[in-house]
């Protein structure tokens, strides 16, 4: 499947490629369906998700991702908004 990264040095999308077994919901009304991480694929669910800044579909909506590399990347993001 192919979604979109932000790139924020580039200040544009790319395409980024994830498996296309992997289960990457924008919106769920269940908090605890098991979803995947959309940056490291890692099992997670729906509500420990945070949204994330980087990897969007084709709209500009924020696929979720897991506290790890939510913070992980956070530095990045905010350095570019200065």
């Amino acid at each position: 499947m192919i979604i979109q990264k932000w790139d924020e040095r580039l200040k544009k999308y790319e395409d980024y490629t994830i498996p296309n077994d992997w289960k990457i919901p924008l919106y769920s009304d269940d908090m605890n369906e098991k979803i995947n991480c959309v940056c490291c694929g890692k099992e997670i669910t729906f509500g420990e998700g945070y949204t994330s800044h980087r990897f969007h579909n084709n709209n500009g909506f924020g696929y979720y991702e897991c506290e790890d590399c939510y913070y992980k990347y956070l530095p990045t993001y905010l350095h570019a908004k200065q």
